[in-house]
């Protein structure tokens, strides 16, 4: 296995260091011990000789007088005292300290000369004090035997200094021993590491090399390459587990490329279908892919690479906001020209994600709402029209049955006067209606003019709680007002939202039962818009009518008012003008608010 290569190979060279550095180690302390032992004694023997020729001097120079009386007159007590006891010590070593039988024998004869000389010493210090030419005899031979005994310790001197030279000739024969084995076991060392190198080039870095290569190749899109596999240890397991890899790459790479063939087609094949203009955005908002409605849309648009400018600038706003673009009112398509035609568009943008959740771009759907806005507008034009006609002779029936209450024309009886009162009623009523659905018409048509100020929250909702304030009393309802501290200004057409506020309190007071509490609250919102909304204790509302409760003539199942269903729509328009937004949160038995969004000033 891969793994025993690599213990073997390492192991082996550290058992080469361990053994070379070891014996190394023993050489070089063998050899520091060898001339530490050999300097130290063959210096302290020449030492020892050195210290014998200076006592014997310094005996000579002590005692060695011309006249007998006057080395009598010294006495032996210093030759004993300060002389023979260092003497004696010095030749001790020396005789001790002999190693080979020519050193041995030239100690012997250096300590018979001593003892000569010693001798001749103590026979001077004997003679009597009339024995001078006696002691000019023994002072010559005396004379004599310091010359041989010098002779003796040069002789010593000279041995000692001879073995000196042969250890360090022997170091250096060892220190040439030891270079030589540090080399041999270097280049050991480096052979070693050579083959291990080279069984691990073959063995690792060759297939890594390989499995490099390959993993190149799969990277680059060829799944066809495969590493051979040449063992069963390690890296001929990974070279079958890259092989297998490869092989489910490819077949997964297949699959996936015939996966995106087919999405692309079923993509094209959907868009296709629709018959409204649909344009694939990227996320720089290059035109990626159309169906055939959206290349004939920009083809009469005069530019068949960019969107027209209407639309761009929703798609920027879509893109910077992060917000989809889904526009409900008809009054937000966008007019365009196609073949000496004016046709409206309808633009819906959503954004589309892709990986981690990341904008990729965007799909432009435009709706043809032509004929809508053409039916919207012929209703429209037709309810003014109505409207218009209606009013006119109601304004005469009108006037005429007010005349007949104020009885001009005659006296009427009980039951006349009662009937006459109804039909002005009614009359009043439908008069009503009829100045709605003309305030209707105009906000629908753009034609209200708003006359925008900064004004106070907290007295815009003050104003429309005072309203119904006398109607809430006599049923028991109580009504509060809660404005958030520091609230900044709207800008709003007081009298307009002021309607829209009457309107929102007028419903409350109708559904809240008897002996409960309307309350008027202003929030701010975020930092475009403040709040103002209307809450009551009524019955609430479902769920599946909030998206209608705004709309003309709509009143949710079950309700029973004398409205026509219009006022909520008014508001509605009246909000929208404002560039605000208007909604409602309620449920069965949940307290519920009318709210509406207006811009701060």
């Amino acid at each position: 296995m891969l793994r025993w290569r690599l213990i073997i190979g390492l192991v082996s060279i550290l058992m080469l260091l361990l053994a070379a550095g070891g014996y190394s180690i023993w050489l070089i302390s063998n050899l520091g011990m060898r001339i530490d032992s050999n300097l130290r004694q063959n210096y302290e023997t020449i030492r020892q000789a050195h210290l014998i020729r200076l006592r014997i001097l310094r005996l000579n120079a002590y005692y060695m007088r011309p006249l007998l009386s006057d080395v009598l007159r010294v006495g032996p007590e210093a030759l004993h005292s300060r002389f023979l006891p260092g003497i004696d010590e010095s030749l001790n070593f020396i005789l001790s300290s002999t190693k080979s039988a020519e050193e041995k024998a030239v100690a012997a004869q250096l300590a018979s000369r001593v003892q000569t000389y010693l001798d001749a010493f103590q026979e001077i210090l004997s003679l009597k004090p009339g024995e001078q030419a006696r002691f000019e005899r023994l002072r010559a031979e005396l004379l004599a035997t310091n010359l041989a005994l010098t002779e003796a310790t040069e002789e010593i001197l000279k041995i000692n200094e001879q073995a000196m030279i042969a250890s360090n000739e022997d170091a250096s024969e060892l220190a040439r021993d030891t270079v030589w084995f540090m080399a041999i076991a270097m280049s050991l060392g480096i052979a070693v590491l050579f083959y291990s190198y080279q069984m691990i080039g073959q063995s690792i870095v060759r297939p890594i090399e390989e499995l490099t290569a390959s993993l190149e190749q799969v990277r680059n899109g060829s799944f066809d390459f495969s590493l051979p596999v040449k063992s069963q240890d390690e890296l001929g397991l990974l070279a079958g587990a890259f092989n297998s890899m490869a092989s489910q790459l490819k077949i997964f790479n297949r699959e996936t490329d015939e996966t995106i063939v087919r999405l692309n087609q079923s993509l094209r094949e959907t868009i296709t279908a629709f018959p409204y203009p649909v344009l694939l955005l990227e996320a720089s908002g290059a035109i990626w892919a159309t169906n055939p409605a959206a290349e004939s849309f920009l083809k009469s648009s005069g530019n068949r690479e960019q969107l027209p400018d209407g639309i761009r600038r929703h798609v920027e706003d879509v893109f910077s906001s992060g917000e989809d673009y889904l526009p409900e009112s008809l009054k937000q398509a966008v007019l365009f020209r196609i073949d000496e035609r004016e046709v409206h568009f309808l633009p819906r943008i959503l954004r589309i994600f892709g990986a981690n959740d990341l904008l990729s771009g965007a799909a432009v759907l435009l709706i043809d709402v032509s004929r809508f806005r053409w039916l919207d507008d012929m209703k429209s034009n037709l309810i003014s029209t109505i409207s218009h006609e209606i009013k006119t002779p109601l304004t005469g029936i009108r006037m005429i049955l007010h005349l007949l209450l104020e009885k001009n024309c005659g006296d009427l009886s009980d039951i006349q006067d009662e009937m006459v009162q109804s039909a002005c009623d009614d009359c009043e009523r439908l008069l009503r209606t009829l100045n709605t659905l003309l305030d209707l018409s105009r906000l629908e048509a753009g034609r209200m003019e708003l006359a925008l100020a900064g004004e106070s929250p907290a007295s815009l909702l003050e104003e429309c709680a005072a309203s119904v304030a006398d109607r809430a009393h006599l049923r028991g309802i109580s009504c509060e007002t809660t404005v958030e501290k520091d609230i900044p200004r709207v800008l709003v057409d007081r009298q307009r939202i002021s309607h829209v506020l009457g309107n929102f309190a007028s419903n409350a007071l109708k559904f809240a039962p008897d002996r409960s509490t309307i309350t008027f609250v202003a929030i701010k919102l975020g930092a475009d818009f403040v709040r103002l909304s209307v809450i009551d204790e009524g019955p609430g509302i479902a769920g599946e009518y909030h998206a209608r409760i705004f709309e003309k003539f709509f009143r949710p199942p079950g309700q029973k008012t004398d409205g026509v269903g219009l006022g909520l729509s008014i508001a509605r328009e009246i909000v929208n003008a404002h560039d605000g937004r208007i909604g409602v949160q309620s449920a069965p038995g949940i307290r519920t608010e009318f709210y509406c969004d207006l811009p701060i000033a």
